[in-house]
């Protein structure tokens, strides 16, 4: 076998690992879409959306942080940026913005509205500096 051979065996056999991956991650993000959408019906209050949706922020961005940065993070930083993010975007957040928010994720849209586009910048650069991770 030649090293071309075995080079593109090699790739066929990472084809279907990054398929299952990339399905694993929309499985993922659609389910917590999802929740956090039944969430937001059967619970109108806003205090309550906001906890909700924290919570659900901080554990997928730990989740897929873990993932991505692996060895290149520690778990501490990981997760100060992460806890940290999520806190500060949602005080940046109007009343009106959560409901809107909740209202285009009801309705399927999964965008990133342009008003957290827009807030989130400024908050990940500060929390990236807060939990010392460099770039």
């Amino acid at each position: 076998m030649s090293a071309q051979d075995n080079d593109a065996n090699t790739e066929a056999k990472r084809t279907p690992q990054k398929t299952v991956l990339i399905i694993i991650a929309v499985l993922a993000a659609a389910a917590a879409g999802f929740a956090f959408t039944l969430y937001r019906t059967n619970h109108p209050d806003v205090a309550a959306v906001r906890k909700t949706m924290g919570e659900s922020m901080t554990a997928q961005c730990v989740k897929t942080a873990r993932g991505s940065a692996a060895g290149r993070l520690s778990d501490d930083q990981i997760q100060g940026f992460c806890s940290c993010t999520a806190t500060r975007l949602n005080a940046a957040l109007s009343d009106a913005e959560i409901n809107s928010i909740a209202d285009q994720e009801r309705h399927g849209v999964t965008v990133m509205p342009p008003e957290v586009a827009s807030k989130i910048q400024p908050i990940t650069a500060a929390c990236r500096a807060d939990a010392k991770i460099p770039g």
